[in-house]
């Protein structure tokens, strides 16, 4: 079940004049080979914004669309005739770690310093929640506990950590290269709303003409927030559009995708990205 790569000679050729909107099956595989991929032919000339697609269910369907029908393990790029500024923040801290992920495949990891991931996990969530996993409760616990993938940057990719395999392995969203190093992360509701608040500050700039806002928000980011995710959105509209001169649109996310081209093309996890769309004339 993996995206299957396009022939990139037939993509049009895009310009730094272009912003590419990219949306993936958030449940498929090689996601991450995808990305590498776009970005070795778009580079930093283009930038790039866009998510998941897929249920809260989290049963695999056909949740993208276009002229042609329906697709599952697929991804769409749309070239949008305005330049951006492109924003990414999570809000979630260092709880313990760093871990290497000593053994993965794609987006499960299997063990953690050589030991069956969920038991290096558990150990470290338990005691710093006082909570206690039970057949039915990961998802409740795990939610408020993601991974942190360590870049040579010292940024940090999170990956959401949705179930656990009977044989004691991690299922996340998004693939988990094997030999990274992870941290497990936590946060609150004050973080995750002021890192989505500063995203939206950093990226305000004296005479930027901004035609549209986009916003791409993890929907595990909403489960957690609950109520308060309508103050994240009252915040992030106050900020782009106070005198109500831009259109402001976007999606909730299984995983959320980001360039800002100084770096490379990115899948995370829990993480608001937000794009301010804009014509140089």
């Amino acid at each position: 079940k993996n995206i299957t790569l396009p022939n990139f000679d037939e993509l049009p050729i895009f310009t730094e004049e272009v912003t590419a909107l990219v949306l993936v099956d958030g449940l498929t595989s090689n996601i991450s080979n995808f990305l590498f991929e776009l970005y070795s032919q778009f580079g930093n000339e283009v930038k790039c914004i866009g998510g998941g697609a897929g249920s809260l269910s989290l049963k695999q369907q056909s949740c993208l669309f276009n002229k042609d029908g329906f697709f599952m393990n697929a991804a769409i790029v749309c070239p949008i005739k305005l330049n951006a500024e492109i924003g990414v923040g999570h809000g979630w801290d260092r709880v313990d770690g760093p871990f290497v992920a000593t053994k993965t495949e794609k987006n499960i990891i299997k063990e953690l310093n050589w030991k069956p991931a969920f038991d290096v996990y558990k150990e470290i969530v338990e005691m710093d929640s006082n909570q206690v996993f039970t057949s039915d409760n990961f998802f409740d616990i795990a939610k408020a506990y993601p991974l942190g993938m360590l870049k040579s940057s010292s940024e940090v990719i999170v990956r959401d950590p949705i179930c656990r395999n009977d044989d004691k392995s991690l299922v996340c969203i998004g693939e988990v290269p094997e030999n990274c190093v992870l941290e497990i992360l936590n946060g609150n509701k004050k973080s995750l709303l002021n890192a989505a608040e500063q995203v939206v500050n950093d990226l305000e700039k004296p005479g930027l003409k901004a035609e549209h806002g986009l916003v791409f928000d993890c929907i595990s980011r909403t489960l957690f927030l609950q109520d308060d995710f309508e103050i994240e959105l009252s915040h992030l509209q106050k900020i782009l559009d106070g005198d109500g001169a831009i259109k402001i649109g976007g999606a909730l996310t299984l995983g959320e995708i980001a360039s800002t081209g100084s770096g490379t093309l990115d899948f995370f996890n829990k993480t608001i990205v937000v794009g301010i769309l804009y014509n140089d004339d």
